[in-house]
């Protein structure tokens, strides 16, 4: 009660208390079941389409008017979320997305699903429609024919990389990568799948859905040579693979393979 009246009062005093205490603050939202909406209401977070820390409640009031859902995510920094391929198609709709950099903030999703009626919904897991926010609605027959276009493509690279993934599917939110990884509906968010191998080093997590952009270059390279050059295929499916966990913030599951082929791609095209 005492940082509500602050906040009115003192917007200055308040942001200071914030810029000190806020992650810790935050805390109350997994472990005070009393208070937790309260200590909500008062927390702030950086998102897409604000220079500034925001309040849920101005996140709402800026919401798309056919938005419904309170768009997240979650990772290490600042940097990280503005460069994850996740957010390309929401930046090219203009659909603002929280950024969710402390680590307290993936537990205390798991008790408070949602904010003023709006629900909580990480960008990197499961699948998202966005045709909604288009000018101009998304002709659902064009997505299929796309499908049923690469096809071939994704059922290629799915058997390339076998149980290192649970499923290739073409995407329909990159513009600018070649790929991303998404956690299946029922997975483990990829920030609480990271902090839960800090904290267990036996943790293996689950294979996650590899997404590519039909659209890209390398997509197209892909499919010309699925036939005519496996052995080219099954590699260019591994770093790409080893491209989407980089662009994450994790190593290659082989450093050493990754290298050599990156270094064997670039000398064979001089």
């Amino acid at each position: 009660n005492e940082l509500k009246r602050l906040k009115d009062k003192d917007i200055d005093k308040f942001n200071k208390f914030w810029n000190e205490f806020g992650a810790v603050f935050k805390e109350g939202i997994y472990e005070d079941t009393d208070h937790k909406t309260d200590i909500l209401k008062l927390s702030k977070f950086k998102s897409s389409n604000s220079k500034d820390e925001i309040y849920l409640s101005d996140y709402v009031e800026g919401m798309h008017k056919k938005q419904e859902n309170i768009f997240y995510i979650a990772v290490d920094n600042i940097d990280q979320a503005m460069n994850s391929p996740h957010l390309e198609a929401f930046k090219s709709k203009k659909i603002d997305v929280l950024f969710l950099t402390d680590p307290i903030d993936t537990f205390w999703l798991s008790t408070q699903d949602n904010y003023d009626g709006k629900k909580f919904v990480s960008i990197t897991q499961g699948s998202i429609d966005l045709s909604n926010f288009n000018e101009k609605k998304d002709d659902k027959s064009t997505k299929e024919d796309v499908s049923k276009k690469f096809k071939d493509l994704t059922e290629g690279i799915k058997k390339s990389l076998g149980d290192n993934v649970t499923d290739v599917k073409i995407s329909d939110k990159l513009i600018d990568s070649a790929c991303c990884l998404v956690a299946p509906d029922s997975g483990m968010d990829v920030q609480m799948e990271k902090i839960m191998k800090m904290q267990n080093k036996d943790f293996k997590g689950m294979p996650r859905i590899l997404e590519v952009n039909p659209n890209h270059s390398l997509m197209n390279h892909m499919s010309k040579i699925l036939k005519s050059n496996q052995n080219e295929f099954d590699d260019l499916s591994k770093i790409l693979l080893d491209q989407a966990r980089l662009l994450e913030g994790h190593l290659p599951n082989d450093v050493s393979f990754y290298c050599k082929k990156i270094n064997e791609l670039i000398t064979s095209k001089v």
